[in-house]
């Protein structure tokens, strides 16, 4: 036990603040793309801030199609 435990124990302080955390909530989506003229499948992955898996496809493949590539499937959505 630390002093500031100690202390909060005997009543002579307030309770320790918590700590923030540094997770920030959200879905990871894993698209296969290809490039518009064709070529071999890449993996696009894309962070959100959204626990909606289907919102959170929507934007992935936004973000696709905005940075030149055709979706071909979703692999992964975590």
């Amino acid at each position: 036990m630390n002093e500031a435990q100690m202390r909060y124990a005997l009543g002579l302080n307030a309770a320790p603040k918590a700590k923030e955390s540094a997770f920030t909530p959200g879905l990871t989506v894993l698209l296969s793309v290809r490039e518009k003229w064709g070529g071999p499948a890449q993996r696009f992955a894309h962070p959100t801030k959204t626990l909606s898996s289907l919102q959170a496809r929507i934007e992935a493949e936004q973000a696709a199609r905005a940075q030149g590539f055709v979706v071909w499937a979703v692999i992964e959505i975590v």
